[in-house]
């Protein structure tokens, strides 16, 4: 559902970085960060920034070395208007 580029970037968001931080941490500029936010939070169903970190830890996805060696993908990600219908 996601772009790698996308999961990358939530990845960072949901560890509480700022746009200008992930511009940083993944060498992309801030306006590139901005868009793929936009692009997660139609994809997923976000209203904002703050819905999209309490849904990763809502589901447990912080995105840690120990998350990933577990096999957690960001494809395991739902919209969260699937999600509130169940």
């Amino acid at each position: 559902m996601l772009s790698q580029a996308e999961e990358n970037i939530y990845k960072h968001l949901t560890q509480g970085l700022t746009n200008a931080e992930i511009a940083d941490r993944v060498c992309v500029s801030e306006k590139t960060v901005k868009f793929h936010l936009t692009n997660i939070y139609q994809k997923l169903g976000f209203k904002n920034r703050g819905e999209a970190i309490a849904y990763a830890q809502h589901n447990q996805f912080l995105f840690t070395e120990k998350a990933k060696a577990e096999g957690e993908e960001m494809s395991d990600f739902r919209p969260v208007s699937e999600v509130v219908q169940e």
